[in-house]
């Protein structure tokens, strides 16, 4: 039982403060933006290069995504769990979580998506049409992310996902393996 009540306080820690209630449609015709109307984003949108395409599963492909347009005074980035809306041609938008740490974005300019088979617009685009050397734009957006300050003592972390839900939940364990990484070694 000590166990348990451990792990709930580590689920607690990691999660306190940093989700909002998210509204969310249960109608399965909604759009991405219907669903996510309420959630937070960010201003900037962002201009990404597909950079390669790769099949992750039968259902599943990845897209590696280069951010084209990044400055010093507007860079993109995100929190490990975040998402972001995509644009597709014809502004056709669906939401998708990444699979990289954060880290990944800031040091390479890189991040890296895994997108499961629908016949939703913008998905069916990405698995259909979409190829490599294609532009696109992004905007990050989310409210579920994982907050590293308050747990980088913490040891044990607890995931529940399923399908391609494990994709923010992917990339935030990546961001704590890195943060584990880097505060063992010091910077």
């Amino acid at each position: 039982m000590l166990k348990f009540a451990r792990k709930l306080r580590i689920f607690s820690l990691i999660f306190s403060g940093n989700c909002r209630k998210i509204a969310m449609s249960t109608n399965s015709t909604s759009t991405h933006m219907e669903r996510t109307q309420a959630s937070t984003r960010d201003q900037l949108l962002a201009k990404v290069l597909v950079t390669e395409i790769k099949s992750l599963s039968p259902r599943v492909k990845g897209f590696r995504l280069r951010v084209t347009d990044n400055s010093k005074d507007q860079k993109l980035s995100f929190k490990a769990g975040q998402w972001v809306d995509l644009y597709t041609p014809g502004n056709v938008i669906g939401g998708y979580s990444m699979t990289s740490s954060p880290v990944q974005l800031s040091e390479t300019g890189i991040f890296d998506l895994a997108i499961q088979y629908s016949d939703h617009p913008p998905t069916l685009w990405m698995h259909t049409k979409c190829k490599v050397g294609d532009s696109l734009f992004v905007r990050v957006g989310g409210d579920f992310y994982y907050s590293p300050s308050t747990v980088l003592d913490v040891r044990d972390l607890l995931f529940v996902a399923g399908g391609v839900g494990i994709n923010p939940l992917f990339s935030m364990l990546q961001h704590r393996a890195w943060l584990q990484d880097h505060y063992q070694k010091g910077p």
